[in-house]
């Protein structure tokens, strides 16, 4: 979530990495628009994704993820060599077996299961 930096118990060093993440992970630093209302819209889609993939870090990934950037997750759980294709009513990935993350692979897509059966 986005850091207030009128909060007391906040210290700057949060909404300065939070700032941070934004331009070297989700480019916010690069706006392709020169009017207000599409750079304002661009910049609060950056925002929702970033909230995205830090609850992501925070409720899905265990252990040393949590701590790790979303460069580096990015890289190693979803840049992946894998298929995807149909199975039934569902969607199946195939991921090769020299993949060394391939377990918490599979415990990340059952925690993601777990987690939409939240909202049904």
């Amino acid at each position: 979530m986005i850091p207030n930096p009128t909060d007391s118990d906040n210290s700057g060093s949060q909404v300065e990495n939070f700032i941070k993440g934004l331009s070297y992970e989700f480019y916010i630093d690069k706006i392709n628009s020169q009017e207000f209302t599409a750079s304002y819209v661009f910049i609060t889609i950056k925002c929702i994704a970033y909230d995205i993939a830090k609850c992501f870090k925070q409720f899905i990934l265990k252990d040393a993820w949590q701590n790790s950037s979303f460069k580096t997750i990015k890289n190693y759980l979803i840049e992946i060599p894998g298929n995807v294709f149909g199975y039934g009513k569902g969607i199946q990935v195939s991921l090769p077996s020299s993949y060394k993350f391939k377990h918490l692979f599979r415990t990340i897509e059952d925690r993601l299961f777990m987690f939409a059966q939240c909202f049904l």
